[in-house]
């Protein structure tokens, strides 16, 4: 199984459709440096923060495997438990469960958090192109148990996305060595001193080119 590895989005918002308090400074979380954005939630729930634009080229026919998110956040004052709950976005329209499930305390330091994993698709499929979408991400909402206030600071959001990269006729290659054949689980070729992993391979019969894996 292949993975994209932890990537921070390149677009931050927040969304007005649903909650009361905004988010300042939502634009914040594209970038690793101590800046953030943040919400003094006095209110049963804030508004939407949201994350895109992840820049992923996860390779067309890939099996996607496994979604996780990860926020750099915590709850500065942690006078009473700040919960919080993350959709995932396909193609900007939020799908699937809601992970973590209702109740999930915010941390009360500074903490990187993770949800989902290499197996969790957060209740919905997935393609390669839903996930390469600029408009694939997650959206961040916060709330306060008793109403009283806080600051809850968001650093930045990063996603990481699990796949298995398909062959071309879902035949498997073998090659022999010894007398013995071996499957082939993957194929690179060297182009300009840089390689290249080969999808699926064909062959020409009778001018009429067949995949055989």
């Amino acid at each position: 199984m292949a993975d994209t590895g932890l990537t921070i989005c390149g677009t931050g918002a927040n969304d007005s459709g649903t909650g009361s308090i905004a988010w300042s400074n939502p634009t914040n979380i594209t970038a690793d440096t101590g800046n953030y954005a943040n919400v003094d939630d006095n209110s049963t729930t804030s508004q939407l923060l949201e994350a895109t634009n992840f820049g992923f080229s996860v390779p067309d026919g890939a099996t996607i495997n496994g979604i996780q998110i990860m926020y750099d956040i915590w709850a500065t004052d942690n006078l009473d438990p700040e919960y919080l709950q993350s959709h995932l976005m396909k193609a900007g329209t939020p799908v699937g469960n809601n992970i973590p499930s209702p109740g999930t305390s915010i941390p009360s330091s500074r903490t990187d958090d993770y949800y989902g994993g290499a197996t969790e698709l957060w209740g919905t499929t997935w393609t390669a192109s839903d996930v390469n979408n600029t408009n694939f991400g997650v959206q961040l909402q916060v709330e306060m148990a008793n109403r009283r206030p806080d600051n809850i600071q968001v650093y930045s959001i990063w996603v990481r996305v699990y796949y298995t990269e398909g062959g071309g006729g879902g035949e498997t290659m073998q090659v022999n060595i010894g007398d013995d054949w071996k499957d082939i689980s993957g194929a690179q070729i060297n182009i300009g001193d840089v390689w290249k992993v080969v999808s699926g391979v064909q062959i020409n019969i009778g001018d009429t080119w067949k995949t055989i894996w």
